[in-house]
């Protein structure tokens, strides 16, 4: 059974380019809770049940490690302040 997949394994699953794993690992250090094993050639491999665990909302983060631009949004009422 294989354990891990290749960056572009992984994208053909999820149905995303390979650079969005990748960038979203150099700015967040990870792509929605999953980090890869990074291989001394420098290949990058992410857990083979990458796909189930995303999909099962398995490896979600906390809002505060998630960044700004991967938390809920604050919304506004009428006097412009958040709820």
């Amino acid at each position: 059974m294989q354990t891990h997949l290749t960056t572009e394994a992984l994208a053909e699953r999820l149905g995303i380019k390979p650079q969005t794993l990748r960038a979203n690992l150099c700015r967040n250090g990870h792509y929605f809770g999953l980090r890869p094993v990074k291989m001394p050639n420098r290949l990058l491999l992410w857990p083979a049940d990458a796909v189930e665990r995303l999909s099962t909302g398995l490896h979600t983060q906390p809002e505060e490690e998630l960044g700004p631009e991967m938390s809920p949004p604050v919304h506004q009422n009428e006097s412009g302040q958040g709820r």
